[in-house]
């Protein structure tokens, strides 16, 4: 049998491992990355919202993570979220839909991201990832129908998310910043430094930021490329900003910006 084929033994097996149950740190995904056979690149990484990692089952999953592991309104991110079989089959038939099936058994539906926000109005967004050629598929839109209903059964909107939605310059500063989100800097150092560059950067002005960082290197005395990297970690822990539409190496000194405001955020 294919090893990526589901059945209700491998479903009781899941089940008795946790999958698709607790929280942040605690939560199992119902799918893994070496549970599907994905056609585009799966990913494995670390989130700053919920210090575990995720399953990402293709780039374009990948890249409404980083979105949402970006938005500091988000409390907790949930991937491949299991779908009550019985429900979602209910649905089906009531809409006269076949259900998605598998080695002669209905399949457990899932979510792609369940995203807990700090909302009142909307705590829970749940996010199917889509590439929009596949948006045309009759098959695929009534999966994502009975996917919809299902949440909607819950009072929990459903958001369906293709390549449109982004911005490439966008998705390519957070893929920039992501890796830096796990740094070393330690609270003081943070302080500390922050403090040097705050000082040092208007110096600079209109100058390239990657050329800027470089003088300054050679200022300080300390090894090439280490401002730029201690920065890009000021950056990615919130401490400066940049304007998130223009890529990171076309940056001037004065993109970043350090004002007080950013620097309560460390």
């Amino acid at each position: 049998m294919n090893r990526y084929t589901q059945t209700e033994k491998k479903y009781e097996k899941w089940v008795r491992e946790g999958r698709g149950q607790g929280r942040l740190t605690n939560y199992k995904p119902w799918l893994t990355v070496q549970d599907v056979s994905s056609l585009g690149r799966s990913h494995r990484v670390l989130s700053a919202t919920t210090g575990r990692i995720v399953h990402l089952l293709s780039d374009l999953e990948f890249y409404t993570f980083l979105v949402f592991d970006w938005n500091s309104n988000v409390v907790d991110i949930r991937e491949q979220y299991p779908l009550r079989r019985d429900v979602t089959t209910s649905i089906a038939d009531s809409l006269n839909i076949h259900h998605p099936r598998g080695h002669q058994t209905n399949m457990v539906m899932s979510t792609d991201l369940l995203i807990d926000q700090r909302s009142a109005e909307h705590p829970l967004l749940a996010v199917q990832v889509k590439p929009s050629s596949e948006l045309s598929n009759r098959r695929t839109r009534e999966k994502l129908l009975i996917e919809k209903r299902f949440w909607e059964s819950m009072n929990i909107p459903f958001q369906i998310v293709t390549e449109k939605d982004f911005h490439s310059v966008y998705i390519e500063n957070l893929r920039w910043l992501h890796p830096s989100r796990f740094g070393e800097l330690i609270s003081d150092k943070i302080t500390e430094e922050s403090a040097i560059y705050c000082e040092l950067l208007p110096r600079f002005h209109d100058q390239k930021l990657s050329q800027a960082l470089a003088e300054i290197d050679s200022f300080r005395g300390i090894e090439s490329g280490k401002s730029l990297s201690t920065v890009r970690e000021l950056f990615a822990r919130k401490c400066f900003s940049f304007p998130l539409d223009k890529l990171f190496y076309t940056l001037k000194a004065s993109d970043v910006n350090t004002s007080a405001s950013g620097l309560k955020r460390c």
